[in-house]
């Protein structure tokens, strides 16, 4: 190709190539002059120089000769253009013959690997510590001011308090739980805040309909019997009420998006599907219900590994895209076989503890006699084993804080009782699939 051989007179006219190696170049974007590129890469690791011409063709008499007047930059953006260009065409012949056999595998063979292309040959420069002075200072800067919340806050202030609230990338947040212990309630609550907070939410919801995740967000957000709300309980007195603060929210908030697995072809959402999502809806905060029912579209050999390729390839979305990812996800069974249950453990992540080693943040809840227990079991920005105690109604959507505790010790304060828009005896959790 044209291209790769005004790369090697490039290299060796301006005894340059290192920048080549910054952006990623090796001997995969050659294919007619892979032998020279690599005898310019083995002299320049040996001798700490490119080898000058008459060296070149000492080896190489056949290599055509010619200056070059564009510069290394431009050769690089139409190398990696044109060896994506041959990546493509081969994608598309492969993923043809896959169509024929299925086409929902074959379309999915395109968007799984045709992304990852993509992204494997967008190579960006790497960050010289030593260069972020006044960036280091506008950012703490930022940061004065925000009375410790740093991200969105989670809408409990004594988890802000140790959290920081959810940041903008990097940033996975897990929640585990074993059944019926609140983790998709827990979820919502975290994503309602956020939308109360003005923020764009995007939700795949991987069990729950959009109506039923609608009817939580405003028992979350508004304190409605959710009990009432499902069932049609409510009077008309309290349904006008319920039905002129629905349109206030409307009118004043951001989209909550939900996606569920009908609004994709009846599937599990993939990860490539998740990103293109993201960049449809521009979302301020993403949320998973929940992480067992997404698809990993690498095939891993099972559950396991599928799994830990998921949270990879999530945690690495929420970095690219600058965004807060929260999940929640199961627990083993057999943790929760004692009188008083304790939190979960990282180790007792079900089908997979990989989940919390890719997590930046896990949060694992139970349900005890004093009420809802939330442990931080991981937190990569900040201390762990932090324990909060929540008293939790689940019909009207409020938690007030009890007490927290760390390393056996014991702190206690009480939270005051929030306004709510009507009054409704609190329930037994049982009463409303919790999940």
């Amino acid at each position: 190709m044209m291209i790769e051989l005004q790369c090697i007179n490039n290299i060796i006219d301006q005894n340059n190539i290192a920048e080549y190696l910054e952006q990623g170049i090796d001997v995969q974007y050659f294919t007619d002059h892979k032998d020279q590129w690599n005898f310019i890469l083995e002299h320049y690791k040996t001798y700490n120089k490119v080898p000058d011409l008459a060296t070149l063709l000492s080896v190489y008499p056949d290599f055509e000769v010619f200056q070059v007047a564009e510069p290394a930059k431009y050769l690089i953006d139409k190398l990696k253009e044109e060896h994506l260009y041959e990546l493509s065409v081969n994608l598309f012949k492969q993923s043809a013959e896959m169509l024929k056999e299925n086409s929902y595998e074959g379309l999915r063979n395109i968007i799984a690997k045709g992304e990852k292309l993509l992204f494997s040959n967008t190579i960006t420069e790497g960050t010289d510590i030593n260069q972020l002075v006044t960036k280091k200072v506008d950012d703490i800067r930022s940061k004065q001011g925000c009375e410790g919340i740093l991200g969105i806050s989670s809408g409990l202030p004594e988890l802000d308090y140790v959290l920081g609230g959810w940041l903008p990338g990097e940033e996975l947040v897990t929640i585990v739980g074993r059944v019926n212990q609140g983790k998709s309630w827990l979820l919502q609550k975290f994503l309602t805040a956020a939308h109360t907070q003005g923020k764009r939410v995007l939700l795949y919801s991987g069990e729950m309909g959009a109506m039923q995740v609608a009817y939580r967000h405003d028992t979350l957000g508004m304190n409605y019997s959710n009990r009432q709300l499902t069932r049609g309980t409510i009077t008309e007195f309290e349904l006008q009420k319920y039905e002129e603060d629905l349109q206030k929210r409307a009118d004043e908030l951001q989209p909550f998006m939900v996606i569920t697995p009908k609004d994709i072809g009846g599937q599990y959402m993939s990860v490539s599907m998740l990103r293109t999502l993201i960049k449809k809806y521009n979302p301020d905060i993403v949320g998973i219900d929940q992480l067992s029912l997404m698809q990993d579209e690498r095939r891993g050999e099972n559950k396991r590994i599928q799994l830990s390729n998921i949270t990879m390839d999530l945690f690495r979305l929420s970095e690219d895209l600058s965004i807060p990812i929260l999940a929640d996800a199961q627990a083993n069974r057999n943790t929760a076989r004692t009188e008083e249950p304790e939190n979960p453990e990282l180790a007792d992540i079900g089908e997979s503890d990989a989940i919390g080693q890719n997590s930046s943040r896990v949060i694992s809840l139970v349900q005890t006699k004093l009420g809802l227990s939330l442990l931080v079991t991981k937190n990569r920005y900040g201390e762990n084993n932090k324990k909060l105690i929540y008293s939790w109604d689940i019909d009207l959507g409020t938690f007030r804080f009890v007490s927290q505790e760390e390393n056996g010790s014991n702190n206690s304060t009480v939270a005051s009782e929030p306004s709510l828009p009507f009054s409704n005896n609190k329930i037994n959790s049982d009463a409303i699939d919790i999940f």
